[in-house]
């Protein structure tokens, strides 16, 4: 629940928002005052093509979680040379374009200056209507454009999403005096979020490039889209409805990924009345290695499966959902948004030390943590559920009752420095 205080005149009252509802305790008039003067969060997203399956990551999902909560106008402006996204729920999307050869432009341009020349030209003409400018990462070009729109609005507020991993934490965390005056000197950033407990901590010790910014850091985690599965009708299933069903779920084949070390790891191990199922699309190179997995073990033929790319949603969460286990191999991640799907639907974790593991898991009390390549603590650990030494329905509660107390987007942005950031001109003091 929040409270505004609304000033008009010498007549003071509040508003009070509750989930939807809107309460107020003053007079209609504040009321329609408080509706008109929505204030405006863009965010401005260069890095990457802004691609469809974006629609269900952080990407998108955080602003449009903000705005709900904070009653905001939400904007994304993004580029994509080939397609344009024109409605996704209440927000507003302006496609900008860079040039065809902006991968190799941005060797030299670190600043972005030819290639962000479009989003530039975007933050001049319209800054001062922004009130709040979302960014992801701290990178040179953004640190440029940052200085743009402070430029053209001072008032306005700067949010970063680092978007991050450890090893980029901890070459960040070094005293870099050239670094940190190019970034910006950290003085037009109002809020800056990482999302695992395990970098929050290095930040707030170290610094970013030794600049303090304890006052300005927090940890804000990744979440599932509940809205998503309310509106699809997409339920947990209880424990006992569950399949003897191993998980992965991710780009297979990339070096990134490591799915190469589930197979090696499989070979090894007497499955039973267990399957496991490898979902995502894959690489040449990947489907060449399973194809000779399945040709040395021909028992495992209907038991280990290559099921493949699945672009509807509900259908991947039914996988999630009928499945008993949820296994991770990457040599890293930046959080690990599968692991925070697989939790939601009450999936035990096996995973390799990267991203939100031990967030997600709450350090291997709720699932299992690996080392990153090691094939003997992997096949422990699924010798452990295969012969039952795992209480999984014990797991099963856990994890659910984990995934809505900490990784639901709805819950998520109630964070305390959001409340301030948003709300610091209106908030009941």
């Amino acid at each position: 629940m929040y409270h505004y205080l609304i000033k008009k005149g010498k007549n003071i009252g509040y508003i009070i928002l509750k989930n939807k509802d809107i309460h107020v305790l003053g007079t209609p008039e504040d009321l329609e005052v408080f509706k008109k003067n929505k204030k405006k969060l863009v965010l401005l997203y260069e890095p990457f093509e802004l691609q469809k399956e974006f629609l269900y990551k952080d990407v998108i999902l955080m602003p449009y979680y903000l705005g709900k909560e904070y009653n905001l106008d939400v904007d994304i402006v993004y580029f994509n040379n080939q397609y344009s996204i024109n409605n996704f729920r209440n927000l507003n999307f302006k496609k900008l374009k860079k040039s065809k050869y902006y991968k190799w432009i941005g060797k030299f341009d670190k600043l972005g200056i030819i290639n962000n020349i479009f989003f530039i030209k975007y933050l001049i003409e319209y800054a001062k209507k922004i009130d709040y400018l979302m960014l992801f990462h701290l990178s040179f070009a953004n640190s440029f454009l940052i200085r743009i729109y402070k430029f053209f609005n001072q008032k306005g507020k700067v949010y970063i999403k680092l978007d991050i991993n450890k090893k980029t934490t901890l070459k960040n965390i070094q005293n870099n005096f050239l670094k940190r005056k190019l970034f910006c000197e950290f003085k037009y950033i109002d809020l800056i979020s990482c999302e695992t407990e395990e970098n929050f901590i290095l930040f707030k010790e170290n610094g970013y490039y030794g600049k303090n910014i304890k006052e300005k850091i927090t940890c804000v985690s990744n979440g599932v889209d509940e809205e998503y599965l309310i509106e699809n009708k997409i339920e947990v299933k209880k424990y006992e409805e569950k399949e003897n069903i191993i998980l992965t779920v991710g780009r297979l084949g990339t070096k990134e990924k490591n799915n190469e070390l589930l197979l090696e790891t499989l070979e090894k191990i007497d499955l039973r009345d267990w399957k496991v199922l490898l979902i995502g699309p894959y690489t040449e190179e990947f489907k060449k290695l399973y194809d000779n997995f399945i040709e040395r073990n021909q028992d495992k033929k209907n038991k280990v499966v290559l099921v493949g790319n699945i672009s509807d949603r509900s259908l991947l969460y039914d996988y999630y959902n009928r499945a008993k286990v949820f296994i991770l191999t990457s040599r890293w991640e930046s959080f690990g948004i599968v692991l925070v799907e697989a939790l939601r639907l009450g999936n035990y974790i096996i995973t390799t030390d990267v991203g939100g593991a031990r967030d997600i898991t709450e350090n291997g009390k709720i699932g299992s943590i690996i080392e990153v390549g090691n094939s003997k603590q992997l096949q422990n650990e699924i010798r452990k559920v295969i012969d039952n030494k795992v209480e999984l329905e014990k797991k099963y509660n856990e994890s659910l009752k984990l995934s809505n107390e900490k990784f639901l987007w709805s819950n998520i942005v109630k964070n305390k420095k959001f409340v301030d950031f948003f709300e610091e001109e209106f908030k009941k003091k």
